[in-house]
């Protein structure tokens, strides 16, 4: 006769061979149960449980779930359907959001956490450039700057105005063609 065991949800594993001990016979754990034949192979999505004492074939929806609320994962180990606040479509990542059957990409949350990265980028490189640009302005306006000093702060300045417009260009902040740093910044 095979026999299966039952785990918490209900579910049939097996069928299984169950130890022999010397002088004890076949040790049958409490959780397992013997049939007359062989249970078929499930069908795919299906497993077989015992429900109200007998083998029946239920849908099997246990393993990795997702929250619909923030994509999060949860394993999923009962036999009956999940709440309809889980779903078993894997949550695709940042900026997706659940909308009615499906994840949806939140194009407006997308383009506001873009932009606000955009724009800390861009301060952090206005505030180098201006860092370069101060001891090279003070040359000019004291009238001791030499000619590649000269330069180099009128590089230094087209820089920092094509950073200052960043958010004009057509596909901001989704695409950014950051200008390149002046030559004298490249060469250290």
């Amino acid at each position: 006769m095979p026999t299966y065991l039952i785990d918490d949800s209900n579910a049939l594993i097996g069928p299984v061979e169950l130890p022999v001990v010397p002088g004890l016979g076949e040790q049958v754990p409490g959780n397992a149960i013997s049939f007359a034949d062989f249970l078929s192979e499930p069908d795919k999505g299906f497993t077989w449980a015992i429900i109200d004492g007998e083998p029946r074939q239920v849908v099997d929806h246990r393993g990795p779930m997702y929250r619909i609320e923030d994509g999060s994962e949860k394993d999923w180990t009962s036999l009956s359907a999940p709440p309809e606040s889980l779903t078993s479509k894997k949550w695709p990542g940042k900026y997706y959001v659940w909308r009615e059957v499906d994840w949806v990409l939140d194009e407006e949350a997308q383009r506001q956490a873009l932009a606000a990265n955009a724009l800390i980028t861009r301060d952090q490189r206005l505030q180098e450039a201006t860092t370069r640009i101060a001891p090279l302005q003070y040359a000019e306006d004291l009238g001791v700057a030499t000619e590649a000093e000269q330069t180099s702060l009128l590089e230094w300045k087209r820089y920092s105005v094509k950073l200052n417009r960043i958010e004009q260009s057509a596909d901001y902040p989704l695409q950014i063609e950051w200008p390149s740093l002046p030559s004298d910044a490249l060469a250290q």
